[in-house]
C-alpha cells in the first residue's frame, strides 16, 4: 500500500511540474532560464582553456617554486575561472599557493592568492577565480612552501581565451 501511495504522489508531483513548465513557454521566465543555461565559454570570440592533466608545482623547502601553465597569444586575453586541486607538504607561516601572471621580461604583472584549503595536506579544493592573463604574458602557479621538507601540488585551471579588437 504504501508503495502505491509512493508512485501516486510522484505521478502526480510531476504532472504538476511538466505543467507548470509548459505554462512558462514564451514567457520572460522561460527566455531567462535558457539564457542561464548558456555557457558563458561558449559565447562569440570565445575559446575554452583547460590545461590538459595537471600542473604538478614542485615546491621546495622554505624557497619560493613557479610552474608556467600557458603563454597568452597576441591579440587574445586569458581568463582564469576556475582552479582545483590539492597539495601536499606545504605548510608554515606564511605557506601560499597562488595564480602569477608575467610579462616577457618575467616581470609580475598580476597575482592572486588561492585560499588556504591549497595549504592543507591532501586537501582537494576547488575555487571559483577571476584572474586575467594578457597578451603575451604568461599563467604559472607559484607557491611558497615555508617548512623544512619539500612538498608538491598538482592543480587544474581552466578558463576561456577572449579574442581582442
Amino acid at each position: 500500500m504504501t508503495r502505491k501511495m509512493f508512485s501516486v504522489r510522484l505521478g502526480l508531483a510531476a504532472l504538476l511540474l511538466v505543467t507548470l513548465c509548459t505554462s512558462f513557454v514564451g514567457s520572460s521566465f522561460a527566455s531567462t532560464a535558457l539564457a542561464i543555461n548558456t555557457k558563458d565559454v561558449d559565447a562569440a570570440g570565445r575559446r575554452p582553456f583547460q590545461t590538459q592533466g595537471t600542473v604538478n608545482v614542485y615546491a621546495t623547502a622554505g624557497n619560493l617554486s613557479y610552474q608556467s601553465v600557458v603563454t597568452v597569444p597576441a591579440n587574445q586575453r586569458l581568463i582564469v575561472r576556475r582552479i582545483s586541486g590539492f597539495c601536499s607538504g606545504i605548510s608554515g607561516i606564511g605557506a601560499s599557493v597562488g595564480l602569477m601572471s608575467r610579462d616577457q621580461a618575467q616581470s609580475q604583472t598580476g597575482y592572486e592568492f588561492l585560499g588556504k584549503e591549497f595549504t592543507i595536506d591532501f586537501s582537494p579544493s576547488n575555487e571559483e577565480v577571476e584572474f586575467y592573463v594578457n597578451p603575451g604574458e604568461e599563467l604559472g602557479i607559484q607557491v611558497f612552501n615555508a617548512n623544512g621538507q619539500d612538498g608538491l601540488c598538482s592543480v587544474t585551471v581552466t578558463g576561456y581565451f577572449m579574442n581582442l579588437p
